[in-house]
This record gives structure tokens, C-alpha cells and sequence, in this order.
């Protein structure tokens, strides 16, 4: 009978152990779940950080190499032309054109351009002798020149 008792009691604490493991299972595969997507975002910040150290480096060299080469920007001044449908005579167009920053340690970024007669009997490449109209040019950009020895 002591013998049936203590295997009753047994069985009793193996079903109590087993319903409390059974219960706790989820919370565990949640926690589970959770570790295991920490582990994945630690993965990715990971890659992040190993691609933003070869990003850095590259700008380092870069920059290295910028100043070596004396092309960063507090060795250049610049400035700005505008020039919005003025009427100019084709000479002057001409002139304008070769001499719009052509010179050693002077870079021209041009942002729009734009030639047209005013008249519609005139063409943009055929010059009559008689004609002396003049030509609506636009022309905006940006003259870098060097302000320091050794640019360019």
C-alpha cells in the first residue's frame, strides 16, 4: 500500500512538473522567437557597420587624394553667371562664348544654355549679309577658378 501511495504521489508530481512545462512552453518558444530575431537585427547592424567602415575609409582615401590634387573646395572661388534672353549681336555672342572660362585653373559648369534668333525668317546658323538682328542667348553656370598655388 506504501509502495502504491508513494508511485500515486509520484505520478501526481510528474503530471504538476508536466503541466507547468506544458504551460511555459509558449512563453519560451516567444522568447525563442525573439532571441532569434535579436540575433538576425545584431547580424544586419553587423554588415552596416563593417559596410560603413569601407565607406569611410574610401572617403578617407579620397579625401587624401583631393588634397594632393589641391581640388577641395577652400582652394576655389567661384562665381556665378546669369545671363537670361539678353540680345546681343552674333559678334558679341561669339566673343562671349571663347572666352567664357577658358583658361588654366578655371572650370565652366554650365546649368542651361540657349540660343534663338527673333526673327522667323532667320536661321541660327545661315548669316545673311543684310541681317543685323540681333540673338536672345541664355547662359547660367558656375566658374570655378583656383585661388591658391599648385590648383590644377
Amino acid at each position: 500500500m506504501l509502495l502504491l501511495g508513494g508511485a500515486v504521489v509520484l505520478l501526481f508530481a510528474g503530471v504538476f512538473v508536466f503541466d507547468r512545462a506544458h504551460s511555459a512552453l509558449p512563453l519560451s518558444q516567444q522568447e525563442l522567437g525573439k532571441a532569434e530575431s535579436d540575433l538576425s537585427d545584431a547580424h544586419i547592424r553587423e554588415h552596416l557597420v563593417q559596410q560603413n567602415k569601407l565607406l569611410l575609409d574610401a572617403a578617407d582615401t579620397l579625401q587624401q587624394h583631393a588634397q594632393a590634387m589641391h581640388v577641395l573646395p577652400q582652394v576655389w572661388g567661384e562665381r556665378q553667371i546669369n545671363l537670361r534672353q539678353q540680345h546681343l549681336m552674333r559678334e558679341e555672342i561669339n566673343h562671349l562664348l571663347m572666352t567664357t572660362p577658358r583658361a588654366k585653373g578655371q572650370i565652366f559648369k554650365p546649368e542651361e544654355f540657349d540660343l534663338s534668333v527673333t526673327r522667323p525668317d532667320e536661321g541660327l546658323f545661315e548669316i545673311s549679309d543684310a541681317s543685323k538682328q540681333s540673338v536672345l542667348i541664355t547662359l547660367r553656370g558656375t566658374v570655378h577658378f583656383a585661388i591658391a598655388e599648385g590648383s590644377l
